[in-house]
């Protein structure tokens, strides 16, 4: 799948801009006027779309559809989707180099938890489950 994705990316046209290399949710300041990030190193990335894939990827399974909401991409919320890609004002979803960069997060995520002791406590045996579920949305939506 990682495969497939990055031949899908290859050659895309893209607009680059300044990245923040470990984007989570505690590196986002929001106020009632305005969104601000903190905690920029030296990271010499270019690629936006890496850094909303690893917000969207950071919490799992915390941003995955509840039961009863229709799951979108990658098991998000359609309707999440929606909303962030309006205020986003790009259709990610649908970008080459996002889908790209969210699957490789995704497998980073499976790389990490494969270090993680046998002993699992009950947050990595949640973080488990919703990266299956990810994997398995992803899957489905290939046909």
């Amino acid at each position: 799948m990682l495969h497939r994705a990055g031949r899908s990316a290859r050659g895309q046209v893209f607009r680059g801009a300044v990245e923040h290399g470990d984007l989570h949710l505690r590196n986002i300041m929001m106020s009632d006027t305005e969104v601000s990030f903190i905690d920029y190193s030296n990271h010499k990335g270019i690629f936006p779309q890496r850094d909303i894939a690893d917000i969207w990827l950071s919490n799992c399974p915390d941003h995955l559809a509840p039961n009863g909401r229709q799951p979108g991409f990658g098991g998000i919320a359609s309707a999440d989707w929606v909303a962030f890609e309006d205020g986003y004002g790009m259709q990610l979803t649908a970008d080459p180099l996002f889908r790209f960069f969210f699957i490789w997060r995704l497998f980073k995520l499976w790389s990490a938890l494969a270090a993680r002791p046998s002993d699992q406590h009950r947050r990595t045996t949640e973080v488990v489950a919703g990266a299956q579920n990810v994997l398995e949305q992803l899957l489905a939506a290939e046909g």
